[in-house]
């Protein structure tokens, strides 16, 4: 590509440059490094809230299939903890 090429590619212009020369980053590149920033946690926070909500509705159903069946671990058989144990890998 060309330089001209690039600078469109990039969305970059002649103060750009300068900065970047100067080794800084200028004040439109820095604006759009933190919407970047901004974006990117928003994302990962999305991420996390949903895993922890899949955890607790994993934790639920097991929960509900131990308990509602009358499920005891007083007259639980070895079976039915193997069978558990099964569940939970």
């Amino acid at each position: 590509m060309t330089d001209i090429q690039l600078r469109r590619f990039f969305d970059f212009d002649e103060s750009d440059l300068d900065a970047n020369r100067a080794g800084r980053l200028s004040i439109k590149q820095d604006k759009r490094m933190q919407e970047f920033e901004k974006d990117s946690s928003k994302i990962f926070r999305n991420i996390g809230i949903g895993l922890i909500l899949l955890n607790i509705l994993i934790v639920a159903g097991f929960i509900l299939n131990v308990t509602g069946g009358g499920f005891s671990f007083s007259t639980a058989s070895r079976d039915d903890l193997i069978g558990m144990a099964g569940m939970c890998q």
